[in-house]
């Protein structure tokens, strides 16, 4: 039983058709010197096809069921700047940003309205579930060969965007649907090596 009184909210569909990604991007790389280089690119990914769920037409059970009818974009550019390994130490710098907005996240998320859980659709695209507005990493690495070697990486990323609740509404607003946005997180990584001689072996 498919119905909508089952324990199965939302029925499979078999003909769903494979999500289509269009992309873009163009980037320059220069070298300013022998072990100093560059990189920036911009980038523009389409989103067609993703899935959400419906209410399947002319159905008196009113069986919702998932289909391909969402959709999403991401823009944003990138740039880093890296030093090759030379003078016993290489580094490298990476910075990303980007926008990604979309109907919605998540597949079940027409759900809330076709139980009348939501006002309305969204008919706009909002900040999608990972929409990382900024990250940045640095990483580097200190050696002298044979003897030690040292290794850092730190990463900064962005808040991810989240819907905030209220006690008093009854049904959400979509227009507050990913408004917010959670504290930015970073993590500092650091590792080494040092090499001994014991009995003609390097330990």
């Amino acid at each position: 039983n498919r119905g909508v009184g089952s324990a199965v909210n939302i029925q499979g569909n078999p003909d769903l058709e494979p999500e289509t990604n269009i992309a873009y991007q163009a980037g320059v790389q220069h070298l300013f010197s022998r072990d100093i280089s560059g990189q920036f690119s911009v980038f523009f990914k389409d989103i067609y096809g993703l899935i959400t769920a419906r209410q399947k037409p002319n159905d008196p059970d009113q069986t919702r069921y998932y289909t391909n009818g969402d959709y999403a974009s991401a823009r944003g550019f990138e740039a880093s700047l890296i030093k090759s390994f030379s003078h016993k130490f290489s580094a490298e710098v990476n910075y990303t940003f980007q926008i990604a907005t979309g109907v919605a996240s998540d597949p079940r998320a027409a759900q809330q309205f076709i139980t009348g859980g939501g006002l309305y659709l969204p008919i706009s695209e909002q900040p999608v579930d990972w929409d990382r507005r900024s990250s940045l990493s640095v990483q580097g690495v200190i050696r002298d060969a044979g003897k030690w070697e040292l290794r850092m990486l730190w990463v900064y990323g962005a808040g991810f965007p989240f819907t905030p609740t209220f006690g008093n509404e009854r049904r959400p607003d979509p227009k507050l649907g990913n408004s917010r946005r959670q504290p930015s997180n970073s993590n500092l990584t650091l590792d080494g090596d040092k090499y001994f001689r014991i009995w003609g072996q390097n330990v």
